[in-house]
């Protein structure tokens, strides 16, 4: 019979270096594990899609972007929102993402009331009737040269309280619709009569209908 001295250095069967990586491995999976979830916990969960909502809405047309006299660049675009339900509907905020969903601009309150409008007459809007549309008007200022490709939205309503409408659309919040801007440089429009005695009554630099009318094209 042969009697062999088992080191000193080995434990269990395993050099004691090598047990000593082994552990080190277990530790760094361990952490690296926690991690993982602690970021999966602390994440904003995004807006769960296929819900019911109190709203459609679609933007009318694409954004555009105009120099301002103040010397900063307006972007310029309008939403079209509809209240899809029997009970009115009350806008609360709108506010414009860009496509890191960093906040541009965030409209509430008398803003918001003056830029929610009737379609033709532009008359403003503090509750949209029910089965009704109306639109929302949006002018974004940013820097100059720094409006993106792209914007989006999250649009918070309220429902009368007590209603089904209440408890089938909660939360009471829509993300999006997503708006193209258009960078293409504003159309400049000449004087179209030369000389002097004529008089303007309707003319650039007051809201009337020769200004700004929609008009819903086929």
């Amino acid at each position: 019979m042969v009697l062999i001295d088992e080191p000193k250095d080995r434990i269990g069967g395993l050099p004691a270096d090598s047990k000593g990586d082994c552990e080190m491995r277990i530790f760094i999976l361990m952490a690296t594990v926690l991690a993982l979830a602690l970021a999966a916990y602390g994440r904003p969960a995004k807006q769960e899609r296929g819900r019911p909502t109190a709203l459609l809405v679609s933007p009318i047309h694409e954004a555009q972007v105009v120099r301002g006299d103040d010397g900063k660049d307006h972007v310029e675009y309008e939403l079209l929102v509809v209240n899809a339900v029997e009970q009115p509907v009350t806008l609360t905020s709108l506010t414009v993402l860009d496509p890191a969903a960093k906040e541009l601009t965030r409209i509430d309150g008398p803003v918001l009331v003056a830029a929610t409008q009737t379609l033709l007459d532009k008359k403003p809007v503090a509750e949209i009737p029910a089965s009704a549309a109306v639109s929302v008007d949006v002018d974004l200022i940013v820097p100059p040269g720094t409006a993106p490709e792209r914007v989006t939205h999250r649009l918070a309503y309220s429902v009368p309280a007590g209603t089904s409408t209440a408890v089938f659309v909660d939360p009471p919040v829509i993300d999006g619709p997503e708006v193209a801007i258009n960078r293409r440089p504003a159309t400049v429009i000449k004087p179209p009569l030369k000389g002097d005695g004529w008089l303007a009554t309707t003319a650039c630099c007051t809201p009337n209908l020769h200004r700004d009318l929609r008009i819903v094209v086929d």
